[in-house]
């Protein structure tokens, strides 16, 4: 390994940066910035936030039949679990130059990854939409992971440190097959009860971001006359009868009704 790229690797990768201005062209970040704000800080929200999302799924009644899919996110979730192992072991090594945080980081990530099938499980049984949680961690955190895929091979790609760079490089890979599971929507494996949903109420945070689940109503929509009958029907929380079932609800519970209590009333229902 050239001078300079040891000196990046032991001694401006260990600095906070952000930019790594002596390595790599000066068209990098450091590895402890990669690190510590680009996987530390959404892992850290992520492993909080994960557990009560599991507590409160397996609470409720499950909508989803068995299917391959489940069992294809576990797999591929373990396995994603075994490379993490893998390089939290190859980290440790006495040869690796690492920074302050690299050890942690790695732990961090397989005890986040482990969490996560859990998570993954319940949320394929225990809804009827691809998770959000993990659709937006998977996809921002895939981004970050390119970035410091792409330091970990120009750092230093010999011996260990070459080892490690294909490890994550395949974690990587492997990230990216997860997201794809995970945005599969369950509209035809749900239990019969909910195979009524309307597309919107099983749609994912990328379909109803980008409004792709009305493609087929435009599609039927050039090709005929649409009539009320063609049109989705609502989801069951804007059901007329439902929300005038809230607000009269609301509506009784007002003991001091003011002028602008209506409006209050009506606000808080439909928040």
């Amino acid at each position: 390994m050239a001078s300079n790229d040891i000196l990046c690797a032991s001694v401006e990768d260990r600095t906070f940066g952000p930019w790594a201005q002596q390595c790599r062209g000066a068209f990098d970040f450091t590895l402890l910035f990669e690190e510590s704000i680009l996987t530390l800080v959404p892992l850290c929200i992520m492993i909080l936030l994960a557990p009560f999302r599991i507590a409160y799924l397996f609470k409720k009644k499950r909508k989803v039949e068995d299917t391959p899919l489940v069992h294809m996110k576990i797999t591929s979730l373990a396995a994603y679990c075994g490379l993490q192992l893998l390089l939290v072991i190859l980290w440790t090594r006495p040869d690796v130059t690492r920074t302050q945080l690299s050890i942690a980081v790695n732990v961090l990530t397989l005890v986040g990854s482990i969490l996560f099938i859990l998570l993954s499980y319940a949320e394929h049984l225990y809804t009827t939409t691809p998770s959000l949680m993990l659709n937006v961690f998977i996809f921002f955190t895939l981004i970050f992971d390119v970035a410091r895929a792409r330091t970990l091979w120009l750092r230093d790609a010999n011996g260990t440190g070459e080892i490690i760079a294909w490890g994550f490089t395949a974690t990587v890979a492997l990230k990216f097959v997860i997201l794809i599971l995970e945005v599969t929507e369950k509209r035809f494996m749900l239990k019969p009860e909910y195979k009524s949903y309307p597309p919107e109420a099983t749609a994912g945070i990328f379909n109803r971001s980008f409004f792709v689940w009305l493609n087929a109503l435009f599609w039927e929509g050039f090709s005929k006359l649409l009539f009320v009958e063609d049109l989705y029907e609502l989801d069951k929380h804007l059901l007329s009868e439902r929300i005038h079932q809230r607000m009269n609800d609301a509506w009784e519970k007002v003991k001091s009704k003011t002028p602008n209590s209506l409006l209050m009333v009506t606000f808080k229902t439909l928040k």
